[in-house]
């Protein structure tokens, strides 16, 4: 499919050599943090993390530096934001409604709008890390949609279907 190519369009060896370099740069807190959410990359057991720090601190390095990790072992990373601006800083991102197909009005209820032999229902299923900046503008409904969207297609009842989930924002924003 297009998604799964998309997002499978990297050079590795170009994504392995950037994660490698950047490691390097990042600081002690970040290399703690890189180093914690690439072992639950590694063992897939559906980590949920929170990166919260004021703008002009290295999130969107260190969420890079991920990326670029996870895409230089041929595995999927989805890059999303919240909105469409913070989705251009993210390389191969897009914004979370548009990548995962969530509707404009949610409720309780609502699931996201693509079926289980769909591409994007394929690109859940596959993908090993999905991070989402700006989380903190994102709506506990939208959260609680992909929760319920990824459980059902990944037939995983843990949080977000077991996918290791990656949230960045300033909550002083």
């Amino acid at each position: 499919s297009v998604e799964i190519e998309q997002e499978l369009n990297y050079d590795q060896e170009v994504e392995t050599e950037s994660a490698n370099e950047n490691y390097q740069k990042l600081n002690p807190g970040q290399k703690e943090a890189f180093d914690t959410i690439a072992d639950s990359v590694e063992k897939q057991d559906g980590g949920l993390f929170f990166i919260g720090a004021p703008g002009g601190t290295g999130k969107t390095f260190l969420i890079s530096t991920l990326l670029s990790h996870v895409r230089g072992k041929g595995d999927i990373a989805v890059a999303m934001a919240t909105s469409g601006i913070a989705a251009t800083l993210l390389p191969g991102g897009g914004t979370v409604h548009t990548k995962m197909k969530v509707p404009i009005d949610i409720n309780e209820k609502t699931m996201c709008n693509f079926a289980d032999n769909s591409p994007t229902a394929d690109l859940v299923k596959k993908a090993k890390l999905m991070i989402i900046d700006e989380a903190t503008l994102g709506s506990k409904l939208l959260y609680e949609c992909l929760d319920r969207t990824f459980r059902e297609h990944r037939k995983c009842d843990m949080e977000f279907g077991g996918i290791t989930m990656v949230f960045c924002g300033d909550w002083r924003q």
